[in-house]
């Protein structure tokens, strides 16, 4: 019988969840690029999906009550920020779009979404880590 501590549990959540950042870096580009719309794509996409937001909520503590307060913060501020720059970056997909008539298939439009998304949320989570005070 082994024990696992939090601290063994959450490096494997984060660890799990930096290969989730990283396979869902590739499906963004792979949609982006190639534009592919059908039933492996479909699959793909639910799987990282699912996969990854069940552990970034488990990187967060949503499940029980976190003994890393800290780290549910920043996961909570990268979230937050990654959700409103992503808002943005849609809503400038949009009008480029428009302006300039270049319509975009839905799957290149999701797959640049993901990566805004994705790469946001990323590189949010590292600068608040490495920063050292979070509010």
């Amino acid at each position: 019988m082994s024990i696992v501590t939090d601290e063994t549990r959450l490096g494997i959540v984060k660890l799990s969840m930096w290969l989730g950042y990283l396979v869902m870096i590739g499906l963004g580009l792979a949609l982006a690029v190639f534009e592919w719309s059908d039933g492996n794509a479909t699959l793909a996409m639910i799987f990282c999906v699912v996969i990854f937001t069940g552990n970034f909520f488990g990187y967060l503590g949503m499940e029980k009550g976190s003994q890393d307060e800290r780290a549910r913060k920043i996961g909570t501020y990268a979230a937050t920020y990654s959700w409103f720059i992503t808002l943005v970056a849609m809503c400038f997909l949009f009008i480029w779009d428009v302006a300039f008539n270049m319509h975009m298939s839905v799957a290149r439009f999701l797959g640049i979404t993901l990566l805004v998304m994705v790469v946001s949320m990323m590189l949010i989570n590292v600068y608040k880590a490495h920063r050292g005070d979070v509010e």
